[in-house]
Protein backbone atom coordinates (compact mmCIF):
# COMPACT_ATOMS: atom_id res chain seq x y z
CA UNK A 1 0.00 0.00 0.00
CA UNK A 2 0.91 3.59 -0.51
CA UNK A 3 1.82 6.28 2.29
CA UNK A 4 -1.63 6.72 4.67
CA UNK A 5 -3.40 3.52 3.13
CA UNK A 6 -4.31 -0.14 4.19
CA UNK A 7 -6.82 -2.73 3.94
CA UNK A 8 -7.73 -4.98 1.13
CA UNK A 9 -6.94 -3.05 -1.57
CA UNK A 10 -5.29 -0.50 -0.11
CA UNK A 11 -8.30 1.85 0.05
CA UNK A 12 -8.65 2.63 3.27
CA UNK A 13 -7.15 5.82 4.90
CA UNK A 14 -5.31 6.03 7.89
CA UNK A 15 -6.96 7.71 10.25
CA UNK A 16 -5.68 11.52 10.80
CA UNK A 17 -4.79 11.11 14.37
CA UNK A 18 -1.95 8.66 13.83
CA UNK A 19 1.25 10.37 15.43
CA UNK A 20 4.43 9.97 13.61
CA UNK A 21 6.16 10.62 9.75
CA UNK A 22 6.07 8.72 7.29
CA UNK A 23 3.74 5.32 7.34
CA UNK A 24 1.64 6.09 10.18
CA UNK A 25 -0.19 2.57 10.46
CA UNK A 26 0.22 -0.65 9.39
CA UNK A 27 -0.91 -1.50 5.79
CA UNK A 28 -2.73 -4.59 6.86
CA UNK A 29 -5.19 -3.50 9.66
CA UNK A 30 -4.79 -0.27 10.02
CA UNK A 31 -3.49 0.22 13.51
CA UNK A 32 -1.25 3.07 14.21
CA UNK A 33 2.29 1.98 14.28
CA UNK A 34 3.65 5.23 16.32
CA UNK A 35 0.78 5.68 18.54
CA UNK A 36 -2.08 8.58 18.61
CA UNK A 37 -1.62 12.43 18.70
CA UNK A 38 -2.64 14.33 21.85
CA UNK A 39 -5.99 14.05 22.73
CA UNK A 40 -6.70 10.63 21.03
CA UNK A 41 -6.75 6.59 22.25
CA UNK A 42 -7.63 3.62 20.51
CA UNK A 43 -6.13 0.94 18.18
CA UNK A 44 -6.98 3.33 15.20
CA UNK A 45 -6.56 6.70 17.29
CA UNK A 46 -10.45 6.80 16.22
CA UNK A 47 -11.22 7.88 20.03
CA UNK A 48 -11.37 11.04 21.72
CA UNK A 49 -9.75 10.63 25.34
CA UNK A 50 -11.96 9.85 28.59
CA UNK A 51 -13.98 12.75 29.99
CA UNK A 52 -11.65 14.40 31.96
CA UNK A 53 -8.38 13.56 30.47
CA UNK A 54 -6.39 14.76 28.21
CA UNK A 55 -2.97 15.57 26.38
CA UNK A 56 -0.42 12.56 25.29
CA UNK A 57 -2.02 9.18 25.72
CA UNK A 58 -4.69 11.14 27.86
CA UNK A 59 -2.21 10.95 30.56
CA UNK A 60 -3.07 14.24 31.90
CA UNK A 61 -5.85 14.90 34.21
CA UNK A 62 -8.06 18.58 33.50
CA UNK A 63 -7.44 21.39 35.90
CA UNK A 64 -9.67 20.34 39.08
CA UNK A 65 -11.05 23.96 38.72
CA UNK A 66 -12.72 23.81 35.36
CA UNK A 67 -16.21 24.78 35.55
CA UNK A 68 -19.35 22.87 34.33
CA UNK A 69 -20.27 19.22 33.58
CA UNK A 70 -19.64 16.82 31.24
CA UNK A 71 -16.15 17.55 29.78
CA UNK A 72 -14.69 19.52 31.46
CA UNK A 73 -11.37 20.46 29.15
CA UNK A 74 -10.89 19.91 25.52
CA UNK A 75 -9.31 16.43 25.14
CA UNK A 76 -6.27 17.46 23.06
CA UNK A 77 -5.10 20.77 25.01
CA UNK A 78 -6.87 20.21 28.44
CA UNK A 79 -8.18 24.06 28.10
CA UNK A 80 -11.45 24.35 30.32
CA UNK A 81 -14.18 24.12 27.74
CA UNK A 82 -16.58 25.72 29.97
CA UNK A 83 -14.71 28.63 31.73
CA UNK A 84 -13.53 28.31 35.66
CA UNK A 85 -14.76 27.64 38.70
CA UNK A 86 -15.59 30.73 41.29
CA UNK A 87 -11.96 32.29 41.58
CA UNK A 88 -10.05 31.03 39.24
CA UNK A 89 -8.73 32.33 35.89
CA UNK A 90 -6.64 31.01 32.77
CA UNK A 91 -7.29 29.00 29.95
CA UNK A 92 -6.40 25.98 32.68
CA UNK A 93 -7.91 28.19 35.11
CA UNK A 94 -4.79 27.21 36.94
CA UNK A 95 -4.58 31.19 38.49
CA UNK A 96 -6.08 32.29 41.48
CA UNK A 97 -8.24 35.83 40.72
CA UNK A 98 -5.37 38.64 41.41
CA UNK A 99 -5.84 41.06 45.03
CA UNK A 100 -9.20 42.52 45.12
CA UNK A 101 -11.13 40.34 42.28
CA UNK A 102 -13.64 37.43 42.52
CA UNK A 103 -16.22 35.32 41.47
CA UNK A 104 -16.71 33.85 38.13
CA UNK A 105 -14.02 34.90 35.48
CA UNK A 106 -12.32 37.14 38.37
CA UNK A 107 -15.18 39.59 37.18
CA UNK A 108 -16.28 41.15 40.47
CA UNK A 109 -14.43 43.62 42.45
CA UNK A 110 -13.69 43.44 46.32
CA UNK A 111 -16.06 45.72 48.67
CA UNK A 112 -13.83 48.88 49.08
CA UNK A 113 -15.08 48.70 52.60
CA UNK A 114 -13.13 45.56 53.29
CA UNK A 115 -10.37 45.71 55.89
CA UNK A 116 -6.62 45.12 56.34
CA UNK A 117 -3.48 44.57 53.85
CA UNK A 118 -2.86 41.82 50.86
CA UNK A 119 -6.08 39.96 50.20
CA UNK A 120 -9.20 42.11 51.16
CA UNK A 121 -11.86 39.45 50.17
CA UNK A 122 -12.10 35.86 48.95
CA UNK A 123 -11.41 34.99 45.89
CA UNK A 124 -14.10 32.73 45.53
CA UNK A 125 -17.56 34.47 47.37
CA UNK A 126 -15.81 38.02 48.19
CA UNK A 127 -16.51 37.72 51.57
CA UNK A 128 -14.06 40.05 53.45
CA UNK A 129 -11.64 38.11 55.25
CA UNK A 130 -10.29 40.71 57.54
CA UNK A 131 -13.20 42.28 58.52
CA UNK A 132 -14.61 45.90 57.95
CA UNK A 133 -13.50 49.36 57.90
CA UNK A 134 -14.73 51.16 60.70
CA UNK A 135 -18.30 51.81 60.33
CA UNK A 136 -19.36 49.01 58.16
CA UNK A 137 -20.40 45.43 58.35
CA UNK A 138 -21.69 42.57 56.91
CA UNK A 139 -19.89 39.72 55.37
CA UNK A 140 -19.11 41.76 52.61
CA UNK A 141 -19.48 45.28 54.55
CA UNK A 142 -22.36 46.13 52.49
CA UNK A 143 -24.24 47.73 55.95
Amino acid sequence: CSRGKYGSGCLESCNANCAGQGDPCDHIDGRCTEGCDPGYQGYKCEQDCPRGRYGPGCSLFCNANCAGQGDPCHHVDGTCTQGCDPGYQGSHCEQDCPRGRYGPGCSLFCNANCAGQGDPCHRVDGTCTQGCDPGYQGSHCEQ
